[in-house]
Order: C-alpha cells, then structure tokens, then sequence
C-alpha cells in the first residue's frame, strides 16, 4: 500500500500564474514513486503537472486541468503502463505547476513506497 503526500496550493498569486518550481522538498530515504493525481482549482485548460528530481523531469505532463476529474499518472506497481520512478535520499524533489491561469491553484497527491522498489 503506497504512501501518500499531498500538496495542496489553494490560491496562489492573483497576478502571477504558477510555474516551474512551485514547491520544492527533499526526502531523507530512498523512495519509489508509483502514482500522481493533480486537479486544478478551478477547470482550467492546458494546466499540467511535473515532477522534477535534481533538475531532471522524471514524472510529465499529468493533466490537471479538470477540478471534478483529476489527472492521474499511474505504475505498473499500482496497475498502470509507466515504469514506477526511484528517487535517491536528499534530492531535491520539485513540483512545475505549468500553463495554469493566473490565480488558478492546483491539488497533487503523490503515492510513493520507501525505499528501491522495483
């Protein structure tokens, strides 16, 4: 059973829209990513979602441009057709929040399991 870590940024800027690097963490362990789902806060066409690890995008283009409906990158671990992802202790994991509106947040939920998984 993955873990889960959201991220929730509700309202962000009224005049700037989001971007590259709007939340950013490292994670103490070794972790294996198996599954993202984001939403924008409100619908919002083109919004999509990308995980970064140092500097690299590892996990792109979740579709997030649907608040009712959220997009979804799915593993082969959690029965989808991507390869789960492994991130190394102490990256520097960021979320690209990109071609969202102006004032426009986004939900992601990460589903991740500790430790080289697969």
């Amino acid at each position: 059973m993955p873990i889960q870590f959201m991220v929730h940024n509700p309202k962000p800027n009224d005049t700037v829209a989001m971007g590259d690097n709007e939340v950013a963490w490292t994670t103490p362990i070794n972790i294996t990513i198996v599954s993202v789902s984001a939403a924008a806060t409100a619908d919002d066409t083109g919004a999509l979602v990308q995980i970064v690890d140092d500097g690299t995008d590892v996990i792109a283009n979740v579709d997030a441009h649907l608040t009712a409906t959220p997009g979804t990158w799915l593993s082969t671990a959690v029965g989808g057709t991507n390869a789960p992802v492994e991130i190394a202790a102490d990256s520097v994991i960021e979320l690209d929040m990109d071609a969202f509106a102006v004032g426009v947040g986004c939900t992601v939920v990460i589903g991740y399991l500790p430790g080289v998984v697969y």
